[in-house]
């Protein structure tokens, strides 16, 4: 089993998951669960931000020296992740929550400091381009977590006993990571050695500042949800709107995975651009074509049907922003090589005005809009966010490495075909009204099609896939 269909293993169990305890706690409870999440999830990330893709390229660069950064990393982690638990007390003293919100926030927050341990041991497996045991491991941690949070949700436990099994597995976590780090790479321990942690703090401050920009844009639609008063009740609100995401966020596995498996790559090979633009155009074309297109199809034509299937009539609402979010995860989908090429360049400070520049008009577009028309609203931000994040990221890579005119074709015929593809089936479906399924039928017939006669695949490639397909199917004497 590759590590891309272990990562999606693992994200259709934490999917299964929210789907059932979106169904057993209804939609109230289930926006606290998440809004819960949310803001431990941005601390952690806080706590996190810039020091994994440095170590990552510094690790694989100078392997012999894994054991120093892994030791001093440890170290940072842990002092980031007290300063955040202190950030969480100040949240939760400014913001409005109920005092069970707040109560759960501070249990929720003490998981911070394992998942600091796993975040730090995540490193060395990447940097040793050995992420198939890392996911291996994670599914089974995730699988019988899963299970135990099932079994509570069926005995009629609620959102504390879930919170109390996800700190419980969180330590188990970091101690069977610790040990196989310990035993199949090397010992470690935590150091704090103020000029390998000052190197280690100018060396990720890039990397910071992008990151904290980007998890402020990427994650504070929920969290403003809560703290911004709407038409609809925040935490419902954010019961609505989170669905939508968790319904597509599986399919967002290829990408990640995609990106995980390039950055040492690009570190290593940093100074040949023309190979690191290749390995650009390559990836954006196999993602619009085999991802982001099928996202579109799926929440533009199917919203309604996909939100009975998984989550059922209790969430309606949900379907009336899943083709806004489609979209917009359709445009985040090509961001996965970019964020691999911008965490391995050398030049990353010189576009903090840009990821500055989006991450204030996200928030004020969410302030703007969440009082008028709630997750709605929200759910619109990250479209525009989505847009303006991925051509920003994809001009930078450009500027920095220069134009690749090969790309530039391969986008106006890859563009064309999904524009076309998209029109057609909408135009059948709404105007000639052939009930859906024929509808996106047609138009994947000619999606297809224009592939072919755009030559949009090189003979190679088709013969590639071909052969792995044939690979596949069983011979018969």
């Amino acid at each position: 089993m590759d590590i891309f269909t272990i990562d999606i293993v693992s994200k259709i169990i934490g999917m299964g998951f929210m789907i059932y305890a979106a169904r057993v706690l209804g939609v109230k409870e289930f926006g606290t669960f998440i809004l819960i999440g949310t803001v431990i999830n941005l601390l952690n990330m806080f706590g996190a931000v810039g020091i994994r893709p440095m170590a990552i390229r510094e690790i694989a660069k100078n392997k012999d020296q894994g054991g120093k950064y892994i030791n001093n990393v440890l170290g940072l982690r842990l002092i980031l992740a007290s300063v955040s638990y202190v950030i969480l007390i100040l949240v939760v003293l400014i913001v409005d929550y109920e005092p069970r919100v707040n109560k759960l926030l501070y249990i929720m927050g003490l998981s911070m400091f394992p998942e600091a341990l796993v975040n730090t041991f995540g490193i060395v497996y990447i940097a040793f381009e050995r992420m198939k045991i890392n996911a291996q491991i994670s599914i089974v941690i995730g699988f019988s977590s899963t299970c135990i949070s099932i079994l509570l949700l069926y005995l009629g436990y609620g959102v504390m006993a879930l919170v109390l099994n996800g700190i419980a597995f969180s330590f188990l976590n970091a101690i069977i990571y610790g040990y196989h780090i310990w035993t199949r790479f090397f010992p470690f321990k935590i150091e704090v050695k103020v000029s390998i942690l000052r190197w280690m703090f100018f060396e990720s401050l890039p990397f910071a500042s992008h990151g904290i920009m980007n998890m402020i844009t990427q994650r504070s639609s929920v969290f403003l949800l809560s703290a911004i008063k709407g038409p609809v009740d925040p935490t419902v609100a954010i019961g609505y709107y989170t669905p939508a995401i968790k319904a597509i966020d599986p399919l967002m596995k290829l990408p990640h995975s995609m990106r995980l498996a390039l950055l040492p790559v690009i570190s290593e090979n940093e100074n040949s651009p023309e190979l690191i633009k290749k390995i650009v155009e390559n990836t954006t074309k196999y993602l619009l074509i085999f991802l982001s297109f099928p996202i579109i199809v799926m929440t533009t034509f199917f919203p309604e049907k996909l939100v009975l299937l998984i989550l059922g009539d209790k969430y309606l609402p949900s379907a009336s922003i899943l083709g806004i979010i489609g979209v917009a995860f359709a445009f985040k989908a090509l961001n996965a090589p970019i964020i691999a090429v911008l965490a391995s360049s050398g030049h990353l400070y010189r576009y903090l005005y840009l990821s500055g520049g989006v991450t204030i008009f996200t928030v004020i577009l969410n302030i703007f809009l969440i009082p008028r028309y709630s997750y709605k609203g929200a759910a619109v931000t990250v479209l525009v966010e989505a847009i303006i994040t991925t051509l920003t990221r994809h001009y930078l890579v450009r500027d920095i490495y220069g134009t690749n005119p090969g790309e530039q074709k391969m986008l106006i015929k890859v563009f064309s075909t999904i524009g076309t593809s998209v029109v057609l089936t909408f135009i059948l479906y709404k105007v000639v009204q052939i009930p859906v399924p024929f509808s996106v039928s047609i138009g994947l017939v000619a999606y297809g099609g224009m592939i072919y006669f755009l030559g949009i695949f090189s003979r190679n490639e088709m013969a590639v896939v071909v052969r792995r397909l044939l690979k596949k199917v069983p011979v018969r004497a």
